[in-house]
């Protein structure tokens, strides 16, 4: 196996991560070779033999520095073919990018849009009026699917060699950084994956992987989309995509799927059998909103806002650079929800795409998860 600077070979090419070129590539044949050159060296009188060893041994390493080079150069093609493909430093997807649940997806959105609706025609448990009207989105990357059980093995592999720096910076499109800080892994706010309908279990399954994670806190949610490159979805980012994104008429869609109420083959929730022994079922199970799977039911998802209702968010020191891009700027000790709903709910009514919970907590739980959004 060569090796360069503690990476295998295979490793180097498939991420096409070792560019600038190193010195030297090694292994342990031609380590071999050099040794018996030198060692004989001294008792040679005729260099001929050493100079055509070494010769070989410089011929093979420059195949190797070119392959290299040949993985980094058709990875610059790719990206520069596909610029909807995703931002590059999506990490724990980086290592096994083929993986169905790495799907990440480009949204453009274009004029504007309302959130929430109009007063006269709300249920007082959507907590969405009055709408918001005048709003707009720079373009985005989201994910696919919700953040599986295999996608955060990775991140949760390194967490527990305490390999993940203390702290780290989420960045949104106004302008706006949140620093976030690493929980420990033994605060259960944050990390309390032994809860009953909790996805995670230590031992990797082949069919619970392919679950969404859930039984995660706000903080250590955030901390993970922004060591992928990216941030939690805004409030505004998720109903656009529940709402507006495709849709035929300004006022979009009732439920992510349409206008047609809920079903088992449109949405999982309460009254819906999960998959392989779990309440969730597997991501990207059921159709598709625009490629953007599960905008409602499975595990709803955390959005990066701070709580505000809709009647004094205009006027709440929160809201900032109101009409793009909106976000109620979060904080760490802020009050913290998720939209979209989970398998737990039996209340159609909630699966709407205005709704947002009256009550908030960024607490670990079975109901909520996560998925990341990316700036472009």
């Amino acid at each position: 196996m060569v090796v360069l600077r503690g990476y295998s070979l295979a490793f180097c090419v498939a991420l096409a991560a070792c560019a600038p070129k190193p010195l030297r590539f090694t292994d342990a044949a031609t380590e071999r070779a050099a040794d018996v050159v030198s060692e004989s060296s001294a008792d040679v009188v005729d260099d001929g033999p050493r100079d055509a060893a070494i010769d070989a041994i410089d011929a093979t390493l420059d195949a190797i520095d070119g392959a290299v080079d040949g993985a980094s150069d058709a990875r610059d093609e790719r990206e520069a073919s596909a610029p909807d493909a995703g931002p590059i430093g999506n990490r724990s997807c980086a290592m096994d990018p083929t993986r169905e649940d790495c799907r990440i997806v480009a949204v453009n959105p274009t004029g504007t849009f309302c959130v929430g609706v109009d007063e006269t025609a709300s249920n007082p448990m959507w907590n969405a009026s009055p709408p918001l009207c005048g709003l707009s989105l720079s373009p985005f990357y989201v994910d696919a699917y919700e953040v599986s059980v295999a996608r955060f093995r990775v991140f949760d592999a390194l967490w527990v060699a305490r390999a993940l720096p203390a702290a780290i910076d989420a960045r949104f499109a106004n302008g706006t950084t949140l620093r976030v800080p690493l929980p420990p892994r033994t605060y259960l706010p944050e990390w309390n994956p032994t809860q009953t309908a909790c996805t995670y279990s230590d031992t990797p399954s082949l069919d619970r992987d392919r679950h969404p994670i859930n039984c995660v806190g706000w903080v250590l949610a955030m901390y993970f989309c922004a060591w992928e490159g990216g941030h939690l979805v805004t409030s505004t980012q998720y109903e656009y995509l529940a709402r507006h994104n495709g849709a035929t008429t300004t006022e979009g869609r009732a439920y992510p799927w349409g206008e047609t109420g809920p079903d088992c083959a449109l949405v999982h929730y309460g009254p819906c059998a999960g998959d392989d022994g779990l309440r969730t079922r597997r991501v990207g199970s059921l159709g598709a909103t625009g490629s953007v799977f599960d905008l409602a039911g499975n595990v709803a998802d955390f959005v990066a806002d701070d709580f505000a209702s809709y009647p004094t968010l205009a006027a709440s020191a929160c809201w900032t650079r109101s009409t793009r891009d909106p976000l109620c700027q979060p904080t760490l000790a802020g009050s913290h929800y998720a939209r979209g709903s989970s398998h737990a709910n039996s209340t159609e009514l909630i699966l709407r795409t205005v709704f947002r919970p009256s009550s908030a907590s960024g607490d670990a739980s079975a109901i909520r998860g996560f998925r990341c959004a990316y700036l472009r």
